[in-house]
């Protein structure tokens, strides 16, 4: 049985190292990692080899490798880059992440090593409190993964953490929806959002605000760090998903 990190053990922000071949992907989720204030990458990888450089040259090892499992595996297959992960990184977690979920990689993850594994399309913007939560919990899964692997592995399931996937929050309109991909995600300047929208740059900024409002998480507040924890630790006992985690808990992007 995996064991729960006390919460006297945890700290922020948890030290991140992502591998993946895919340039977009890798700066995507690097880029999302990094605007979370409970999440710090130190390692952005495109291949294997990379991944082995960075965490043999890491003077201070990760708390999570998040691994790509659809990587070409041309001269480390994928079990041997989990075991040497394991071997370079001792207790940090190991979460593997799939575009596809090909039943037969995810399975051989389970096989390799692996604390757990989410499925990109799953998590989205979701992705640094999933991560945390991985942690706390020493393993993570988002809801196809049970699908996929069947029944056999029920024992591998059945120690881990489900992650719902993420979901828009229920109180943004979609010209709201609009302007949190275009300003908040992609980082978009006002008057640019404005031209792709067809309004005026007042008209964005106002949505912006309202935004922010409906979201209300205290991004800019000392105590966002102290509550955190608190928050999470609620969510998870109550049992009601995490659809409402992005908002809650991730750190906009500061002007």
């Amino acid at each position: 049985m995996k064991r729960e990190v006390d919460l006297v053990e945890f700290r922020f922000p948890l030290r991140v190292v992502v591998m993946d071949d895919d340039y977009f992907a890798l700066k995507g989720v690097a880029g999302l990692l990094s605007r979370d204030l409970r999440t710090m990458v130190c390692g952005e990888c495109d291949s294997a080899e990379a991944l082995i450089q960075t965490l043999t040259q890491l003077k201070q090892p990760p708390d999570i490798v998040l691994i790509d499992a659809e990587y070409r595996q041309d001269a480390i297959t994928l079990p041997d880059l989990m075991a040497r992960t394991r071997k370079l990184c001792g207790d940090a977690v190991l979460i593997c992440w799939s575009q596809y979920g090909e039943p037969d990689a995810m399975r051989s993850v389970v096989a390799a090593g692996a604390d757990g594994i989410l499925i990109k399309k799953e998590v989205r913007l979701a992705i640094a409190t999933d991560l945390v939560r991985a942690w706390h919990r020493r393993s993570a899964w988002s809801p196809s993964v049970a699908q996929i692997l069947g029944a056999d592995f029920d024992e591998w399931l059945t120690q881990g953490g489900k992650m719902e996937p993420w979901e828009p929050h229920p109180d943004l309109s979609p010209r709201l929806k609009q302007v949190f991909w275009l300003c908040i995600v992609y980082g978009m300047n006002v008057r640019d959002a404005a031209a792709e929208m067809h309004v005026q740059p007042e008209t964005v900024e106002r949505y912006r605000m309202k935004i922010y409002d409906i979201m209300n998480d205290g991004w800019v507040d000392d105590s966002y760090l102290q509550d955190a924890w608190q928050r999470i630790q609620q969510d998870r006992e109550s049992d009601r998903g995490i659809s409402r985690a992005y908002h809650l808990l991730t750190q906009p992007p500061r002007e």
